[in-house]
């Protein structure tokens, strides 16, 4: 496991970020990779008063959009988009709730992998 925040990925020679040359190979080096903005009325330059922070924390369904590519808040049935209304974490209350829908508490039997074909012990 690598410690936390250290690069996984090393650029050596041309590619990497210091070189002089690495903007005759890499498109968009450098230069900012966003275009940038105007500013508006009252708008301070980087880091003024207007400047949002980076987001490093994604909400849980955005994750899942972006690593599964499925949109777990959209509804097939209606096409709306879902919203979450409780986040029930009590054992009690849950199995309180399956039962009241007549549904199971316990969870299922796990049955060991079957052996493939032809495979002799």
């Amino acid at each position: 496991m690598p410690p936390p925040r250290a690069h996984l990925l090393t650029y050596h020679g041309v590619l990497e970020p210091a070189s002089a040359l690495r903007s005759a190979i890499v498109p968009g080096a450098g230069r900012s990779a966003r275009p940038r903005r105007p500013l508006r009325s009252g708008q301070e330059g980087r880091g003024g008063p207007c400047a949002a922070p980076h987001a490093r924390r994604y909400p849980w369904a955005a994750l899942r959009k972006r690593v599964f590519t499925v949109d777990v808040l959209h509804c097939e049935g209606c096409g709306g988009r879902r919203v979450i209304l409780a986040a029930i974490t009590q054992a009690a209350v849950v199995a309180a709730i399956l039962i009241s829908l007549g549904l199971p508490t316990a969870l299922p039997v796990r049955h060991p992998a079957r052996p493939p074909p032809g495979y002799e012990w």
